[in-house]
């Protein structure tokens, strides 16, 4: 038996850090979460909600783990998608490093689980002023869109966050 996070995309993806497919599992169960972007406040010009982040011009860096987990494919994919410029940094081993080089301001964008975001991005990072949520990635509906979780009320989804840029029915193509 075992019991811990899933990142299903990298077996989608090749990752070569896989060593067991998931397949070769018998699911019994599972939870969906949750992710939550989130940047330093002193990012560009500055940042206070989510659409500020438009406003940034200079490359900024965001952190992950290795190529093909789903944290630097989640904030590859989406930064792509609002065609914002980034340079991705990772290599990171473990979220707690990822948070002191954020805190460090060596990198300035993360993204966490929905428990990772309440447990040690919240107290440490949003809390004391210097980040601020921008998205989550939202609940996934029956016609292929995002609808906001109940876990996070008063932040956009991604989706959300797409079409305050590109229009209020825009959706990502590709």
């Amino acid at each position: 038996m075992w019991v811990g996070t899933m990142s299903f995309i990298s077996q989608l993806v090749g990752d070569p850090a896989l060593r067991v497919k998931f397949t070769d599992f018998s699911i019994i169960g599972g939870i969906g979460q949750q992710g939550v972007a989130h940047i330093r406040k002193d990012t560009g010009p500055g940042i206070s909600k989510p659409a500020d982040l438009f406003k940034v011009t200079a490359p900024f860096k965001t952190c992950g783990y290795r190529p093909g987990h789903s944290v630097d494919l989640h904030i590859g994919l989406t930064l792509s998608m609002l065609g914002i410029k980034h340079k991705h940094v990772s290599g990171f081993r473990s979220s707690a490093k990822m948070h002191k080089a954020q805190l460090q301001n060596e990198i300035q964008m993360g993204f966490d689980s929905t428990a990772g975001f309440r447990r040690r991005v919240t107290p440490v990072l949003i809390k004391p002023g210097i980040s601020v949520a921008l998205w989550h990635t939202g609940v996934p509906t029956a016609n292929g869109g995002l609808e906001s979780s109940p876990n996070f009320p008063d932040l956009p989804t991604f989706l959300d966050v797409y079409r305050m840029k590109f229009g209020k029915n825009a959706t990502p193509k590709g």
